[in-house]
């Protein structure tokens, strides 16, 4: 393969990967609990992210696990406790307001950096930040007036859990940032998916499995293995390609999974929903992912 074309191409791995995950995750969590979903995407995400480190030697060292205990404890409740909401917000919410909301997490992740790393603060990241948050209150331009009102309790309790979610994705990926010091980006995740996936499985109901037809066992076995490829592919990425360049276009996640909930509805209209959006709500979305662009784009031209 061209090698210019590597980058742009694992890029848009995960870009399909990520956008598609909540209309997938949707088909399952209404015959499995999000607990039992998401304890097995760690131990898949696990196994197969052990068994690559392990064909190349490249196993984290244990002395520099213990020595890091405590930072590794915060970042697998991080991870496991945004995972499990993600998951639980899809019974509440659409795939496309889901990931409408997920832009909110690096811009919770800048500011903590800003208060923990006292890393600077940009103009464009202020300017991003506002853009995107104006985008979210267009994109639920027919639910706010409800949720004030006291009404939409269902939409509410799926935007907090999308909301708490997002600081719980900040918290672990702070101390991601913090361990990249010690560990490299792999043995970080690896050790994190293995945390994870012992935390979540007690918490599992095993005998949901037996509920799944055909059909919904594919779905599971794409949201398992969903995990190891993104960000394996986002991991290369930006070894293939500029920073920016990968930030920037992972931005677009939102609008590709509106995509694709547009054509799953026009091949199988009778297992996904269409997209319920109005101008002002595509609007919205359009603006979100500017407010992320924007954030990014300043990021790289700070490095020229």
């Amino acid at each position: 393969m061209n090698a210019s074309l590597k980058g742009p191409l694992l890029t848009l791995v995960t870009i399909l990967m990520w956008a598609s995950l909540p209309l997938i995750l949707q088909q399952i969590l209404p015959v499995i609990s999000p607990r039992t979903v998401v304890a097995c995407r760690f131990a898949a995400a696990a196994l197969i992210l052990g068994l690559f480190l392990r064909a190349r030697k490249r196993l984290p060292d244990l002395r520099l696990l213990l020595q890091n205990r405590w930072l590794i404890l915060i970042g697998i409740l991080g991870l496991v406790g945004n995972f499990w909401l993600f998951s639980t917000s899809l019974l509440y919410l659409s795939a496309a307001a889901s990931q409408v909301l997920a832009q909110i997490s690096p811009f919770i992740l800048l500011f903590a950096g800003i208060v923990v790393l006292k890393e600077p603060l940009r103009k464009n990241q202020i300017i991003g930040a506002a853009i995107l948050m104006f985008g979210i209150l267009l994109f639920f331009n027919r639910e706010l007036p409800q949720i004030f009102a006291g009404g939409a309790n269902h939409q509410m309790l799926g935007i907090t859990l999308s909301l708490l979610g997002c600081f719980s994705w900040a918290a672990y990926g702070l101390v991601q940032k913090m361990l990249l010091r010690r560990l490299t980006a792999p043995q970080i995740l690896f050790v994190f998916y293995c945390g994870c996936a012992l935390f979540a499985a007690p918490f599992a109901n095993w005998s949901e499995l037996g509920n799944l037809n055909g059909y919904q066992w594919l779905c599971l076995f794409y949201c398992c293995i969903n995990t190891p490829i993104a960000y394996g592919a986002f991991a290369e990425a930006l070894n293939h390609w500029e920073v920016g360049k990968v930030s920037t276009t992972i931005t677009l996640v939102p609008l590709f999974t509106i995509a694709f909930a547009a054509l799953a509805h026009w091949l199988v209209p009778a297992k996904f929903a269409a997209p319920d959006l109005n101008l002002l709500a595509a609007l919205g979305a359009a603006l979100v992912v500017t407010g992320a662009i924007c954030s990014v784009l300043n990021r790289r031209m700070g490095r020229k």
